[in-house]
């Protein structure tokens, strides 16, 4: 199931997915749902050596991970 629409669909009000190698963006998000009022849920995406070792390697290689991350920000147009 997808942990951030069952958050949404709880009625959560702040929502956030990151990779826990992109350190600036899991602060930014960390900071932001720790000041946000509502319920808030923040997934992060980490690599487990022993249950699925490098499924996130897409995300996660500099040689590619431009091509497949998406970075949302509230109220800024998608580019």
């Amino acid at each position: 199931f997808s942990v951030l629409s069952l958050a949404l669909g709880a009625g959560a009000t702040f929502v956030g997915r990151t990779v826990d190698t992109e350190i600036q963006n899991l602060q930014e998000l960390s900071r932001a749902m720790a000041r946000h009022p509502g319920s808030a849920v923040l997934e992060i995406y980490q690599n487990c050596p022993v249950l699925n070792d490098g499924v996130w390697d897409t995300l996660k290689d500099r040689h590619v991970k431009a091509e497949n991350l998406l970075y949302l920000d509230h109220g800024r147009p998608i580019v």
